[in-house]
Parts: C-alpha cells; structure tokens; sequence
C-alpha cells in the first residue's frame, strides 16, 4: 500500500483502516529495513504527529463534557486519573543555586487521554510502542548462538534422517500398518504421517509408497540390542 507521505500513514493507522502487516511493511520500507538512524526519526515524527493530534482531540472538548466527566468520576467514588510532570521550574532553580526547596518536585495535570478518549489513539500508540522496540531491539541485538547438534539424539555420529525414523517407527510403533487400517482417504493417511515425523506430506506419502529416497543405515544392530527382532 502506498501513502502520499508518513502523515498520511499515521492519520490512516490513528482512523483504524490499515491492517497490522499493512503497517509493518510501511514501517520496513520508510526505514529502509529498519535502519537505526530512520527509526530514530520516524519516533521523532510520531511523537509530533501524536502531539498534534492529542491536540485536535483535545479542542473538541467542551465545559460540559468537563462537567459530565467530573460527576461521572464522582458517581463512581474515584480520583480523575493525573499525569505527573516533573517541576522543570524546580530543577532550573536548583542549577542555578537559587531556593528551590519550596517548589514542589512534581506537578500533576489531568490525564484528558485517559478521561475523554482512551480508545481513540490505541492504534497509534501500539505503533508508536512498535517502533520503540524496533529501536530497542537494533541497539541492544541478542547475540545469536549457534544451534548444537544434541549429542543425546545422534546415532552414530550423525542425525537419524526421515527414512531412518520411519522404520524405527515402524519396528517399535507399528505406525505404518496402523495408518493404513484407518478408515480414510490416502490424502488423509498421508497428512497424519506428516503430523506424527513432523515432514510435509509429499514425503509422507513417499514413505508410506516406498518411493522415498534417501541413504538409510543399517539399523539391524540398534533393533537387536532393543530386543525388536523378527
């Protein structure tokens, strides 16, 4: 989806009529596959962008909507919920050796988000979090560790490949002969197969037809010492 400019992207994903892989790919494109520095200025722009639109959201409300809210809090027997600012006026003074201990070191206005419309900016603050973490995360990379083969379930030395796990299934499990004795259509014998080796159901069905290829290792030893001898 293509957007006339970023504004445009934030009034969409604020108004709720893009889909979530709508916006991430947005986001992956105009940072150029979330490139830092981009990131870093598309929070900038939705941190203005949101400012002014808390601000649009804020003009339309009048003295009795004030009144309404205020009896609708008292009804309910709880405290207007508050933001709390630090005291910038405080902390000048303070730099500048000037009193400052009579001045309170937080001041607290009310949260008109959260009293008028907690609904209306969901979406854009999801995006404004989204973005966030996109930060976060190209900061601090989790360094990724290389899987190690789990030496517990080698035999040999090596991984069982999926032929090899379908006889030992077999021998121990009577899969095969199970599978086929279901009362169901080949499709469906094939997809149960697939479900219990955990492979896609072409193999499945390769196995089960004897057309599977692959170079399997001698598992007569292994059975015998299980006791699984013909």
């Amino acid at each position: 989806m293509n957007f006339n400019n970023t504004t445009e992207f934030f009034e969409m994903v604020a108004d709720e009529t893009l889909t979530n892989i709508d916006i991430k790919r947005y986001v992956q494109t105009i940072t150029d596959n979330h490139n830092l520095e981009f990131l870093k200025s598309l929070q900038f722009d939705i941190g203005v962008f949101i400012s002014m639109y808390r601000e649009d959201l804020e003009e339309e409300i009048t003295d009795k909507d004030w009144e309404e809210k205020i009896e609708y809090y008292k009804e309910k027997g709880e405290e207007m919920p508050l933001l709390k600012h630090t005291n910038w006026e405080r902390k000048i003074k303070e730099r500048k050796g000037e009193p400052y201990e009579h001045l309170p070191e937080f001041t607290y206005s009310y949260d008109k988000e959260k009293i008028f419309y907690p609904y209306a900016m969901f979406r854009i603050r999801q995006l404004e979090f989204y973005i966030k973490n996109l930060i976060k995360d190209n900061e601090n990379p989790q360094p990724t560790k290389p899987n190690k083969p789990n030496k517990s379930l080698l035999f040999e030395g090596k991984d069982l490949n999926l032929s090899e796990r379908y006889k030992i299934a077999n021998k121990v499990l009577k899969i095969d002969k199970e599978i086929r004795k279901l009362n169901a259509k080949d499709l469906e014998k094939h997809r149960l197969l697939a479900y219990i080796l955990g492979c896609d159901i072409t193999n499945a069905r390769n196995l089960m037809n004897g057309t599977y290829k692959s170079k399997d290792r001698d598992l007569t030893n292994y059975f015998n010492e299980l006791g699984l001898k013909e």
